[in-house]
């Protein structure tokens, strides 16, 4: 609702299998960074997309598009692994995990992302 460009963005990402194969770290918090193709957690792809704060409370399994200042998001997400009220309106919140998120606690630093299929909420009226 609140990250259009973000959000179409990461979805054509994944769609082209971007993230597929790559691998995950963590930041300092122990939220799951994926989406920078050098390993390193700071790259991403692209150009950046125009900041879409959204104002929703954090919970774990939140997909973020991870930034480093201001308009700064290109490819990475913050996935988060518990809930995170300082980031309420300073985000871009771009999806949330459909399924459990109790496995995230099991991902570590070095794991691999297998493949992302994203699953589009069609808007109803």
């Amino acid at each position: 609702e609140w990250a259009f460009f973000a959000s179409k963005k990461l979805l054509l990402l994944a769609k082209e299998g971007f993230f597929n194969g790559q691998g995950i770290t963590l930041d300092q918090n122990g939220d799951i960074v994926v989406g920078d193709p050098s390993g390193l957690g700071w790259e991403g792809k692209g150009r950046n997309v125009p900041d879409e704060m959204s104002p929703v409370e954090i919970e774990a399994g939140y997909l973020i598009l991870d930034r480093s200042g201001r308009d700064t998001g290109t490819s990475r997400l913050l996935i988060t692994r518990q809930a995170r009220p300082e980031l309420f309106g300073r985000v871009n919140v771009v999806g949330r995990l459909l399924a459990q998120s109790d496995g995230l606690d099991g991902v570590v630093e070095g794991d691999r992302i297998l493949s992302i299929h994203p699953h589009v909420k069609k808007s109803g009226k």
